[in-house]
Parts: C-alpha cells; sequence; structure tokens
C-alpha cells in the first residue's frame, strides 16, 4: 500500500521535538537535574506561575514569564507570539481555560540558559463542555533581569490521547 505523505512522515512538531531533546542529551554542557532537585523545583515555581497567569487570565503575570520575542508552539501546532497569547488570553468571549504543567527535568545549559521538560493537562470550557489535553512540554528559558523567562515552548500532545479531541461532560448534579 502506498504510503500517504501525511500519515508516514514525521510531523514538524516531532521533528523540532526530537532536534530539542537531543540537542539537550548530547550537549556536553548539559547538567540534567533530578525530579526534586532545587533546580526542578525553582522551575516548578516558574511554571506554576505561567499556570496561573492562564488559568487567572492574567496578562501582566504571563508578561513576567515568557520573554518579549516568545516563540510559542501549541499542541495543535498553531505558532504564536506573546502578543498573540495575551490577546488570546483576555479577549472578550474567551473560552475558560486551566493549565497544570509539571517540571520533570532540567537541563542548565548555561548560568543564563536552561531547558526544561515536563508534562502538562490543558482544560478548556466552552459553556457546559470540557476539551481536556495532556501531553509534553519543552521549554527554553533565558534568565532576564534577574527572573527566568521562556523564549521558546513547544507542546506536543500525548499520542493516543483520546481524551484530546473528546469532549467531557460535567457531573449532572443531583
Amino acid at each position: 500500500m502506498p504510503c500517504i505523505y501525511n500519515e508516514c512522515m514525521p510531523s514538524y512538531k516531532t521533528l523540532l521535538s526530537a532536534a530539542i531533546f537531543s540537542f539537550a542529551l548530547l550537549c556536553p554542557f548539559s547538567n540534567a537535574q533530578a525530579p526534586g532537585s532545587p533546580q526542578v523545583q525553582e522551575f516548578q515555581q516558574v511554571e506554576d506561575k505561567w499556570s496561573d497567569a492562564i488559568s487567572d487570565k492574567d496578562n501582566f503575570a504571563l508578561e513576567l514569564v515568557v520573554s518579549p520575542g516568545i516563540v510559542d508552539i501549541s499542541g495543535t501546532g498553531e505558532v504564536s507570539s506573546r502578543n498573540q497569547m495575551i490577546v488570546a488570553l483576555v479577549k472578550k468571549g474567551a473560552p475558560v481555560q486551566t493549565l497544570t504543567q509539571t517540571a520533570v527535568d532540567v537541563h542548565m545549559l548555561t548560568d543564563e540558559l536552561a531547558l526544561v521538560s515536563g508534562t502538562y493537562i490543558l482544560r478548556t470550557k466552552n459553556g457546559t463542555d470540557v476539551v481536556e489535553e495532556k501531553g509534553i512540554f519543552t521549554h527554553i528559558f533565558q534568565r532576564e533581569h534577574g527572573r527566568w523567562m521562556c523564549i521558546r515552548s513547544q507542546r506536543t500532545i500525548v499520542v493516543g490521547d483520546t481524551q484530546a479531541k473528546t469532549t467531557l461532560k460535567p457531573p449532572v448534579k443531583k
């Protein structure tokens, strides 16, 4: 049976993820940190600030963790800048979202550059419908003005996650 291009070729997101992880694993300057290490805890606090900003629709808090030059690639492949992220967050009628990000591993590439990988759950509520997206993320942080700011963000939906496209109904109150 002939190969259909979209089914046989890996997506650019898959290739980008593989390239970033390969770089982090092969880079002689990288310093992997185990879960629970001070570096993982430090970046978990940054990830929590990011999650809270999304959940609270707080554009000012989001500006404190994402760099003005960020390139954000969502789990669905949409590419956004910081301004686009903020507009999507605060625009009238925007769906309510909750984001949970868990830092799993930190590679300190230099004192000013870190690669953080982990898992995420993004729940989007439109009316009574809730869509849940689960996946992994890779964030590259740079220390700017004494704080860590994300300069690159890429999410990948977990392969085979049927809930990523399924509408979940909230429990019925009795």
